[in-house]
């Protein structure tokens, strides 16, 4: 399976796909070409202090949408066929335990994240709804 990543370009605010990393000359090259049709460069090097970088987790959601670090999903328990608790949360890397995580809203106390291996099982579906980047307010806690 081939690792993929996209960026988002800090100054442009803009969601690119990585064609090249660099690590040596800390450069990243991104195909800038967007669904707007505001940016037509293709393969255009960046700094690395110009992206954030988000890998693959190499998994997709009920929609077949690939998933990646900063996504926003949204998960739904099934219980005895029918839908249970909802909560929404950010795909992050835990670094302690090498592996993918979905946060969660300040509203849960412990445990803050949750595996997203457990999240494939037939107990539940999600669905991504947005990225970090541009939707944060889908992280909001409502009161």
């Amino acid at each position: 399976m081939k690792t993929k990543f996209r960026a988002w370009h800090i100054h442009k605010q803009i969601m690119c796909e990585v064609i090249r990393i660099d690590f040596e000359q800390e450069i990243v090259t991104l195909d800038l070409e967007n669904d707007d049709d505001e940016y037509f460069w293709i393969e255009t090097d960046w700094s690395f202090s110009d992206v954030e970088i988000m890998q693959s987790t190499g998994l997709k959601d009920a929609d077949g949408v690939e998933i990646f670090e900063g996504d926003i999903v949204k998960r739904t328990y099934l219980f005895n066929g029918g839908l249970g608790e909802t909560h929404t949360g950010e795909i992050v890397y835990d670094k302690e335990y090498a592996r993918y995580v979905i946060s969660k809203p300040q509203e849960y106390t412990e445990p803050k994240t949750e595996d997203l291996g457990n999240i494939l099982s037939d107990k539940s579906t999600y669905r991504v709804v947005g990225d970090i980047h541009k939707n944060p307010e889908l992280l909001e806690v409502s009161e």
